[in-house]
């Protein structure tokens, strides 16, 4: 099945996370930026052993970084006996430092103003578009939200300005999982819940799903309705970050793209898939707490890759970096024009998974992404989808002009 790349960095903004720790640099070299009338080479490979063995949980990147602001814990608001009396007793928590839904800076953000994330599942997740075989999963945020952003999300989906709620289920067709969604604002705060592969999916209408989660649903929202509301405060790093800009030709210009990618013609910009529901949207695109620019064709439906950014994220940007270096598939790298004092990271040895660069800067975490390698075909951008394999060999020297274009 042909995978739609605009779906799939949506389904990655579904999506976390760190700091100015001093580096342990591999001494990797970036591979020289590759001309659009040379022949690419394969893209550099990813593959190291980790540079620690500590557990995510108490490795800590010893910078200053949020807390969440919520009056409840995962265990207060949803104990794991009552997610697995809808998942399963295979149910467990999950640790959300190395949840691969957290991997972008556009689903961090929400940390960043408070946010409470939790996930329990039967296994963990291999990739952000996949699951392993049986994977049977939950997860939950609860994040601090005004008035006035839940008034201009609810009027992008037509709610009404209160504290609506609102729960979908989706019974098992065409080899689907069974799965529910819930959102809402309860007593202040954004609450979004998915879960999937419920346990009795297979022989469940949708009705039936409903009844199964509706108990979950009432004890999250009756556990924060007995607390003290809500009060959304951005997080203040104790020293200031560099300001990013919110232009997306301010971070990489048409001209860079396409000469580093070989193909044309692109612009770079915020793409749009349709209004998107979720506490990663409300809190980070209606409040600035992240950017998100896609690199795609001006004349097709189709995006090569991105280039995100977290305001104030180094602290998330290196506790992802740290997370995947112990999931061993990650190097620490050299982003050309980069401080030394700053953290980078490379992810790029499955041709069908996405190649990623992850680097703090100032303060800030940004992450440049290129997508999979194309399938048999023609390569222009529609069908097996666009030609990325210049854009992967150079995905440094890309993320290099980010940081050029982001220092002079």
């Amino acid at each position: 099945m042909t995978k739609s790349w605009g779906l799939a960095t949506g389904m990655l903004a579904l999506v976390l996370l760190a700091g100015c720790a001093s580096p342990q640099r591999s001494g990797a070299e970036p591979p020289h930026p590759v001309a659009a009338s040379a022949t690419p080479t394969p893209a550099p490979s990813a593959t190291v052993t980790p540079e620690s063995t500590a557990s995510p949980e108490v490795s800590s990147t010893g910078v200053d970084a949020p807390e969440p602001r919520t009056p409840i814990g995962c265990d207060d608001s949803l104990p794991v006996d009552v997610v697995a009396s809808v998942l399963g007793p295979d149910v467990s928590p999950l640790d959300v430092a190395t949840d691969v839904e957290f991997d972008s800076p556009l689903h961090a953000a929400p940390a960043g103003r408070g946010a409470l994330f939790c996930s329990w599942g039967s296994e963990m997740r291999n990739r952000w578009w996949i699951t392993q075989p049986g994977f049977g999963g939950a997860s939950l945020s609860i994040t601090p939200v005004t008035d006035d952003e839940w008034t201009e999300y609810g009027t992008t989906w037509s709610y009404d300005n209160g504290d609506a709620m609102h729960t979908w289920c989706w019974p098992i067709r065409d080899g689907s999982v069974s799965s529910c969604y819930f959102e809402g604002r309860v007593n202040g705060y954004f609450v979004e819940f998915r879960s999937s592969r419920l346990a009795g999916g297979a022989d469940l209408t949708q009705d039936e799903l409903l009844s199964l989660i509706q108990p979950v649903i009432d004890g999250i929202t009756a556990s924060l309705e007995a607390e003290v509301a809500g009060s959304p405060e951005p997080w203040t790093p104790a020293e200031p970050s560099l300001a990013l800009p919110t232009e997306c030709s301010e971070f990489l210009t048409t001209e860079q793209a396409e000469d580093l990618t070989g193909q044309s013609p692109l612009t770079v910009a915020r793409w749009w898939d349709g209004p998107s529901r979720g506490t990663a949207w409300i809190v980070s695109l209606f409040t600035g707490a992240s950017r998100k620019c896609d690199v795609g064709y001006s004349h097709l439906d189709s995006v090569i890759g991105s280039v995100n950014a977290m305001v104030d994220g180094a602290w998330a940007g290196a506790e992802r970096m740290d997370a995947h270096l112990l999931l061993g598939d990650a190097a620490t790298v050299a982003v050309p024009g980069l401080d030394d004092g700053e953290r980078a990271t490379l992810r790029c040895d499955d041709p069908d998974d996405l190649c990623v660069v992850d680097f703090t800067i100032d303060g800030n975490w940004i992450q440049v992404s290129v997508a999979w390698e194309p399938r048999d075909g023609d390569g222009d951008g529609v069908g097996d989808g666009p030609d990325t394999l210049m854009a992967r060999q150079n995905i440094l020297a890309i993320a290099g002009s980010v940081v050029e274009n982001l220092t002079t």
